[in-house]
């Protein structure tokens, strides 16, 4: 039993390892979630299990026109085209692509607005605090900004990249739940990288 306890430990010494590792590696990302792990001993067994620490990321100013921070108390993301269904993101770096959709710059999914994908005509691009998006003075679409309730049932690909598992999260609507600010970004909200864990 001691040795069937020392195997499981390892295991999840190596999860909690592997999570320092993967903050550790994206520390530099716009909109990236510190992920955590605490252990459960469920009937004999030890499990790690994840969480997310929704705290917030320092924010600053980019001066480039296609990045955005929205100010939610974390709650708000991006709704974006995975290629497997809905996404979410916090990561403010668009860009237009061949197509002259709006891109996440990470990944290339496409960002989505009231009215599905966001095609932009040449222009001058402004973003009002609500999310419209005008084109020379002239609107285009709206954001859809996706503030969820309960972000703990999200799941992530990379830490700033989630979907949500089962059906559609309950979101808070409303623009009095989240402002865009144009020409700022939320940077990563990880307090503490691996060397800081190495003595441990």
């Amino acid at each position: 039993k001691g040795l069937e306890y020392s195997r499981q430990s390892m295991i999840t010494s190596q999860t909690h390892y592997t999570n320092f590792v993967q903050y550790t590696m994206n520390m530099d990302n716009p909109g990236q979630v510190e992920i955590g792990v605490y252990n459960s001993n469920i009937n004999g067994n030890i499990e790690t299990v994840p969480f997310y620490r929704w705290r917030a990321g320092p924010v600053r100013v980019s001066e480039r026109s296609m990045d955005f921070f929205i100010e939610s108390q974390q709650r708000g993301f991006f709704t974006v085209q995975l290629p497997f269904g809905i996404g979410y993101t916090r990561d403010g770096r668009l860009k237009l692509d061949v197509q002259n959709r709006i891109v996440t710059m990470s990944g290339e999914y496409p960002v989505l607005g009231q009215n599905g994908e966001i095609f932009v005509p040449d222009g001058d691009l402004t973003v009002s605090k609500s999310g419209v998006i005008f084109v020379d003075q002239d609107e285009i679409d709206k954001f859809f900004i996706s503030v969820i309730k309960d972000r703990d049932k999200l799941v992530t690909l990379n830490g700033s990249f989630f979907y949500y598992d089962g059906g559609s999260p309950e979101l808070l609507k409303g623009e009095e739940y989240y402002a865009i600010r144009q020409g700022f970004l939320e940077e990563s909200n990880v307090l503490k990288g691996l060397n800081g864990d190495i003595m441990m």
